[in-house]
C-alpha cells in the first residue's frame, strides 16, 4: 500500500510539473502583430522561462520579453517607433501579467508600466493594467505566432465581444426610449396650451 502512495504522488507531481512547463509554452516564442489601420507592425519575443539577453539595442539587459513597434509609412517603409523590455510579474493559467520598461536606454527612457497578455486560440491579447499600459503602442492589440500563417492584424480594443445584433438591439432601444421620453413632453406641452 506505502509502494501505491508514493507512485501515485510522484504522478501526481509530474502531472502538476508538465501543467505548469505547458502554460509557459504556449506563451514562449515569436509573436507578430499590427493594428487595424495598417500603420503599427509589432515584433515580440517571449521566454517565460529566465532572463534572458533579448535586447539588440542594450546588452546588458536581461529580460523575459523584448517587442519593438514600427510604424508603417504610406510608401511601405518601417519606422522604430518604440521598444520595450518585458518581465513576468504572475502567470496564471492563460493570463500573464508583464511589467516593461523602454527597451533603448536614450529613446524610450521613462516608459514603464504593467499589462495582462491573455492566450486565447493561438493569439495573444495585450491590455494595459495601469496608466503606462494604457498608453503604450501594444495596448489592444492580439499577436499571432510568428510563422502561424495566421493574420496578424487584429486589434482586441475594437473587439469588445458584444455581438453585431446586441448592439444594434440596444441602439434601437435607445432610440425607442428618447422617442417616448419626447412624445411624454409634446403631451405636456399640449395640456398646458389648452
Amino acid at each position: 500500500m506505502k509502494n501505491i502512495k508514493k507512485y501515485l504522488c510522484a504522478i501526481v507531481m509530474m502531472v502538476i510539473s508538465m501543467t505548469a512547463f505547458a502554460q509557459e509554452d504556449v506563451f514562449s516564442g515569436d509573436w507578430l502583430g499590427a493594428n487595424k489601420e495598417g500603420d503599427l507592425k509589432v515584433a515580440f519575443t517571449l521566454n517565460c522561462d529566465g532572463n534572458w539577453q533579448l535586447n539588440p539595442y542594450n546588452e546588458n539587459a536581461r529580460c523575459n520579453g523584448f517587442m519593438e513597434v514600427n510604424m508603417l509609412e504610406p510608401g511601405g517603409r518601417e519606422s522604430l517607433m518604440a521598444t520595450y523590455e518585458f518581465y513576468v510579474e504572475s502567470m496564471n493559467g492563460n493570463e500573464l501579467t508583464l511589467s516593461f520598461v523602454g527597451g533603448r536606454p536614450e529613446v524610450d527612457a521613462g516608459i514603464s508600466g504593467q499589462c495582462k497578455v491573455v492566450y486565447k486560440d493561438d493569439k495573444l491579447s495585450f491590455s494595459g493594467l495601469d496608466k503606462g499600459g494604457k498608453d503604450a503602442a501594444f495596448n489592444g492589440l492580439t499577436l499571432v505566432k510568428s510563422g502561424s500563417g495566421a493574420d496578424a492584424i487584429a486589434d482586441a480594443a475594437a473587439d469588445d465581444g458584444v455581438p453585431l445584433g446586441v448592439k444594434i438591439l440596444a441602439v434601437l432601444q435607445l432610440i425607442l426610449y428618447i422617442a417616448v421620453v419626447l412624445f411624454r413632453a409634446c403631451l405636456k406641452m399640449v395640456e398646458i396650451k389648452f
